[in-house]
């Protein structure tokens, strides 16, 4: 990431250490669907990026992922789960200008009116 910002971006926001987080073993090809586990570590990172995409600074955007994984540790009564919270959010860094930000989320334009699709028909059977 400290290469990232010397060639030229102006932050960064990542971990000096692994990102680590508890999933459903069922659920390991689509851990954002896992509500009960992985949703707890996960959501913070996503919370903060919808936030830099909504035109809050990197600052501001990194500062709700922090205060995301803090939220979800105070609450949480597994110990396993809380120490990974308390981990990521000990090696979460954000190098760079603070200030910076990226262009607010753009509107999805479609080339085409949206119609309804056609009625289906089905065969009558009797």
């Amino acid at each position: 990431a400290p290469d990232m910002v010397s060639n030229g971006a102006l932050a960064v926001a990542g971990y000096r250490d692994d990102f680590i987080w508890v999933m459903d073993s069922e659920l390991a090809s689509t851990p954002w669907a896992d509500k009960e586990y992985a949703s707890k570590a996960l959501m913070p990172v996503i919370d903060g990026l919808n936030a830099l995409l909504d035109g809050k600074t990197a600052g501001e955007a990194f500062q709700i992922e922090l205060d995301g994984f803090t939220r979800n540790a105070e609450v949480e009564e597994d110990e396993l789960i809380k120490a990974c919270l308390e981990f990521n959010r000990a090696n979460a860094v954000l190098l760079g200008e603070p200030g910076a930000r990226v262009r607010a989320r753009p509107p999805l334009l479609l080339p085409f009116k949206l119609i309804p699709p056609p009625p289906i028909f089905l065969p009558w059977t009797s």
